[in-house]
């Protein structure tokens, strides 16, 4: 066995931070695309229910409790719980504009899934 140095270790480590906060802001501004497309999606008209795709392919969904625990975990690692909706301000400025988010909200809501009620 090879025998590494603090310094190399310290190395490999600020790599993979860099590596692992690269890959967050990745994932953040694709979800910010995946937001302004189901806005645009909905924009045409189409049901909330269509623009809620899966995020995760069924092949690649966990089936077992075991399997949820370790996507919710690392899923939730390392962040700072505590303030949540802190984390997310500004998140969609220059994405969604709000006058026409809070058209679509009110729309959504006017649309019934329920048959009449029949006395």
């Amino acid at each position: 066995m090879t025998s590494t140095s603090p310094e190399q270790l310290r190395e490999a480590i600020a790599r993979e931070e860099a590596r692992v906060a690269s890959l967050e802001e990745e994932r953040r501004l694709a979800r910010g695309r995946l937001d302004a497309l189901r806005s645009e999606l909905g924009a045409l008209g189409t049901p909330a229910s269509d623009r809620l795709l899966p995020l995760i392919s069924e092949s690649a969904r966990p089936e077992t409790s075991a399997e949820k625990v370790v996507v919710f975990r690392q899923l939730f690692r390392g962040r700072d719980l505590a303030d949540p909706i802190a984390g997310t301000a500004g998140a969609w400025k220059g994405l969604v504009d709000g006058e026409t988010l809070k058209r679509h909200i009110y729309a959504d809501r006017l649309v019934t899934t329920r048959p009449p009620a029949c006395l």
